[in-house]
């Protein structure tokens, strides 16, 4: 990570990638590790959402990615990242660095990693794998919600016990779209 000596502030990038059915904005460094990925339809909002999610990271300071001078290897990102929105079955060898969440949070998205691209995993499963006792499902699904890097950290993958799409911070129809495209023909046997 590279800061700005005089303000002590890590310089990070953003743009915007239009693709159907839904949009992108993510945020990245010079190298072009990925630090933030919000979907969603409205390029204003998603914006709106990128100023209210980083209003807490004071080390940092974003700009747009047309401010950096060289960009061949943010390039690589950004390329790599709309191939993801056009077909999430693509390898996923995107470099990513987590600033956001608690130590719990992170442990939740590293375990959401390691579900490959075409399966899913129950909520239940993945605190079992997290060796969370009891109803911890709950804490697995409150740490998908907080998860501020889409596809990457694959959110999507995590279903309820009874294999209904519960709630996604990027809404369920982007869920749905994002499973059906990875699940093929799957998608209505595995989900409901």
């Amino acid at each position: 990570m590279k800061t700005d000596t005089i303000h002590n502030k890590m310089n990070l990038y953003y743009t915007c990638i239009t693709a159907a059915p839904f949009n992108a904005l993510i945020v990245l460094d010079p190298e072009g590790k990925l630090y933030y990925a919000s979907l969603g339809e409205n390029i204003t909002n998603l914006k709106d959402i990128l100023v209210k999610d980083f209003q807490h990271q004071k080390r940092v300071q974003l700009k747009p990615l047309s401010t950096l001078s060289n960009k061949s290897n943010t390039s690589i990102t950004v390329d790599k990242f709309m191939q993801l929105l056009i077909n999430p079955t693509v390898p996923q060898d995107i470099p990513v660095e987590i600033i956001f969440g608690t130590r719990l949070q992170r442990k939740v998205w590293q375990e959401l990693m390691t579900i490959p691209v075409g399966e899913v995993s129950t909520y239940g499963e993945i605190a079992t794998r997290l060796n969370l006792s009891g109803k911890h499902a709950r804490v697995v699904g409150a740490g998908c919600g907080a998860n501020r890097i889409a596809i990457v950290i694959p959110c999507h993958r995590a279903i309820g016990a009874d294999k209904k799409l519960t709630g996604y911070r990027y809404g369920k129809d982007t869920k749905a779209h994002l499973l059906k495209q990875e699940l093929g023909e799957k998608y209505s046997q595995i989900c409901s």
